[in-house]
């Protein structure tokens, strides 16, 4: 396994490991699945501050996890907020992208 900095040519992907959660749940607060091109304007807007990871295998994305800003206002200029996602498939596994999250978070 692997764990990257995410590009945009993730974008398919992520979009692919974000929907059930959208269908399934209401964790993430959306209705409507983003397009592709939504996840590669996210991925290009957050990196810009925060990390956005990918954790891959065989070229396959198993995962991924990012920071964003808790709050626009300046005394929260140093607060995240983080997420991890993972496919459906690997759920039930401990992969090294909820370790990484965790040590980024502290």
């Amino acid at each position: 396994m692997k764990i990257s900095v995410a590009e945009r040519s993730h974008a398919g992907e992520i979009r692919d490991i974000y929907a059930p959660f959208i269908h399934d749940g209401f964790v993430t607060f959306e209705t409507q699945i983003p397009d592709k091109e939504t996840f590669e304007e996210r991925i290009l807007h957050y990196t810009q501050k925060f990390p956005w990871l990918v954790m891959e295998e065989n070229g396959k994305v198993l995962g991924y996890a990012y920071a964003s800003a808790y709050r626009e206002r300046v005394a929260y200029q140093w607060v995240a907020e983080c997420s991890v996602y993972v496919h459906a498939d690997y759920r039930k596994k401990e992969l090294p992208l909820h370790y990484t999250m965790h040590y980024l978070s502290c």
